[in-house]
């Protein structure tokens, strides 16, 4: 049987400043953390909120990322994966085929922000390159690295893909979706 988690987001706002996020749900996301289980975010349902920090540091909510018309792909990576890193050309060589209708958004699981600088621009990738701590992927249902949730611009996934093949499938996708820009 399959259990519904409910997720809500609340920005904590003091003296103006951004601190963070407060996360509720059937539990915490400490015990999701001990016991290895992640929120599954459904086809149709929308990406949770949550806040993700720029190459700069600012922190960002994740969904005003999201490309105003067309689709988006948001791609959560980790720096020590070394195929996920290798894969970042494919999906710079997405963002440039499909330009106009599809927007990645890259997310690295690493606080290491001069690793994500120097990925950038040693081979000048063209979409968007940003970080998070694991909370993040966790929070959206990340089941492997590289996941990858196409999200339509109201927040809703429309499809996802997760592990080593996750690449290659979203570019199946993509290809079939919008086919003759190859």
């Amino acid at each position: 049987m399959m259990r519904v988690v409910r997720l809500l987001y609340r920005p904590v706002l003091a003296g103006g400043i951004l601190f963070g996020f407060a996360w509720v749900a059937g539990n915490s996301l400490q015990r999701f953390a001990q016991r290895g289980t992640h929120a599954s975010i459904a086809i149709g349902l929308r990406l949770p909120e949550a806040i993700i920090h720029g190459r700069d540091g600012d922190p960002q909510f994740l969904r005003s990322l999201l490309a105003p018309a067309g689709l988006s792909a948001v791609v959560f990576f980790g720096t020590e994966c070394s195929s996920c890193v290798g894969e970042a050309v494919v999906w710079d060589r997405l963002q440039r085929q499909f330009a106009d209708s599809l927007k990645i958004i890259a997310i690295a699981t690493t606080p290491d922000v001069g690793f994500i600088n120097a990925m950038q621009a040693e081979h000048d990738l063209r979409f968007t390159l940003v970080r998070s701590g694991k909370e993040v992927p966790r929070l959206v249902g990340a089941r492997a690295l590289p996941s990858i949730f196409a999200v339509d611009r109201a927040g809703r996934v429309v499809s996802e893909w997760a592990g080593s093949t996750a690449t290659a499938q979203m570019v199946a996708w993509a290809n079939a979706r919008w086919p003759g820009r190859r």
